[in-house]
């Protein structure tokens, strides 16, 4: 029991700083440039829909969210993050649940569903994430390789969905925040363990939203 105790959070680490980065820096070299033309063009529509709400919105929000959560279980996750760290495998099962839920909405619109007249702070919140987020990183000190664009990193996925709630409304739309914030958790634990002070940025944006979301419902 004492041996257990003479052990930090650190010493729990399976990898590196630099080795972390890394991860991005080859995400962003193996799919420049379509991947993310790709972000990009996803990112706007959603942008579109949540800024002019109509018939479709809700659909081409959630439909494209839930598709871009499979995509970042699998592939990031299950294969690129996975090869630094094992424990990243039994995230997988939790962004495939994320992806279900989305997917479900955009097919029903039944307990989750885009609020008539969203918050145009959501919006900003949304586009924030797609321009300000990767920008905000590098300022911290993260290689510009390495940038996380939407759709090709968990943290980015997380904030813009977190931001898409927050227009959002249903029962299951408190439901829906469970697995973004879990991740908000372990995300800013694993950063600052690894002694980047990137690890107040998706923390910082979860609680701006919690308490934007805990005033609306007032």
């Amino acid at each position: 029991m004492m041996d257990l105790l003479s052990y930090s959070l650190d010493d729990f680490l399976l990898f590196s700083l630099p080795a972390y980065y890394g991860i991005f820096e080859q995400i962003n070299t193996a799919l420049w440039p379509g991947a993310h033309m790709v972000s990009v063009l996803v990112g706007l529509l959603i942008s579109g829909a949540l800024w002019w709400p109509g018939k479709w919105s809700g659909p081409v929000v959630y439909g494209l969210l839930a598709v871009v959560w499979a995509w970042t279980g699998w592939y990031f996750l299950g294969f690129e993050y996975a090869s630094i760290n094992w424990a990243a495998t039994y995230a997988v099962p939790a962004f495939f649940a994320q992806a279900l839920l989305f997917a479900g909405a955009a097919l029903s619109g039944r307990g989750l569903a885009l609020q008539e007249n969203p918050s145009h702070l959501a919006v900003l919140m949304f586009v924030f994430v797609l321009i300000a987020y990767p920008v905000s990183g590098v300022v911290l000190g993260r290689p510009w390789q390495a940038a996380e664009m939407f759709g090709l990193s968990p943290d980015t996925l997380v904030a813009a969905a977190l931001a898409v709630l927050l227009a959002s409304k249903g029962w299951l739309s408190r439901v829906a925040w469970v697995v973004p914030l879990v991740w908000d958790a372990l995300a800013g634990l694993t950063l600052w363990m690894l002694g980047s002070v990137e690890w107040i940025l998706l923390p910082s944006f979860a609680l701006l939203c919690l308490v934007w979301a805990a005033r609306s419902s007032r």
